[in-house]
């Protein structure tokens, strides 16, 4: 596993305007500010409790995890305002996970996605919206993205990386899951309050620096082969200035409640 994260307020590096300072701008590092932040774990009953506090916008998130009475392992979230003004915001949970020729991805069929980054070398997908796991591409070919392997052989051995965004119907509870040979990660969401997913395929396509490090690159030359399987609140982009455009994103009140939100996580056997 490549890390477990919380993106928090936004995904991917960003600048918006700043929701306190007219005229001004708020430039945002990958990840979110959570992300570089170094807290400490504590335990409180039957969970492991953490909490970041926002260093650039006044926003406190803490994550508790343990395992409920059915085994699976549940992460229980809350988000808040602790300012006095409102502002928009994103989060995404963001769990990067090996992708070699075994691994499956299971979704239910028909849940609708957009395409919010084709990065070079492109497979050339359209923005969408697709019907899983079915995607056209920009010269009209219909491909299955449930077998990246499969996909890269019959293009040719191609490599590539996406980022993909699901958006689930207000009743969904199926799960989503990664196969990888004879097991199967599963996440379910705790619907209606969370309907994004997203989900990045990284099959030799992307490496950090990749022009320069080839720590980075297989003995090809190739980049890494992840996949990361991303539950998210407040849009189907990594950006919170698209989410911003879209009239998707989140925006946290000043004075309000904890926004609270819940996925499990259970492994079981391939049927």
């Amino acid at each position: 596993m490549g890390g477990w994260d919380n993106c928090v307020v936004t995904v991917g590096a960003d600048t918006i305007p700043h929701p306190f300072h007219p005229g001004e701008t708020l430039t945002m590092p990958d990840h979110g500010d959570a992300w570089l932040q170094k807290v400490a774990t504590r335990v409180e009953g039957q969970t492991l409790a953490t909490t970041w506090r926002g260093l650039q916008l006044p926003y406190e998130f803490t994550q508790k995890i343990g395992i409920d009475e059915a085994g699976d392992v549940r992460f229980d979230y809350q988000l808040r305002n602790t300012g006095d003004r409102a502002f928009p915001a994103l989060w995404a949970s963001h769990p990067l996970l090996p992708l070699d020729a075994q691994t499956r991805v299971h979704i239910p069929a028909g849940t609708p996605f957009t395409v919010d980054n084709d990065v070079k070398p492109a497979l050339g997908l359209a923005f969408g919206p697709h019907a899983w796991p079915l995607a056209t591409l920009k010269d009209g070919r219909v491909v299955d993205l449930s077998n990246p392997a499969a996909l890269s052989q019959q293009l040719g051995g191609k490599t590539f990386a996406c980022k993909l965004f699901f958006t689930l119907p207000e009743s969904e509870q199926r799960p989503f899951g990664i196969q990888q040979g004879d097991q199967v990660l599963e996440m379910r969401f705790d619907a209606p309050v969370q309907r994004d997913f997203g989900m990045w395929i990284n099959w030799g396509g992307w490496a950090p620096d990749d022009t320069a490090d080839k720590r980075f690159h297989d003995a090809d030359g190739h980049g890494y082969y992840n996949i990361g399987f991303y539950p998210a609140l407040g849009g189907t982009s990594d950006k919170l200035s698209n989410a911003i455009a879209r009239k998707e994103n989140l925006v946290l009140e000043p004075n309000a409640a904890a926004l609270e939100f819940s996925i499990r996580v259970s492994v079981r056997p391939a049927s």
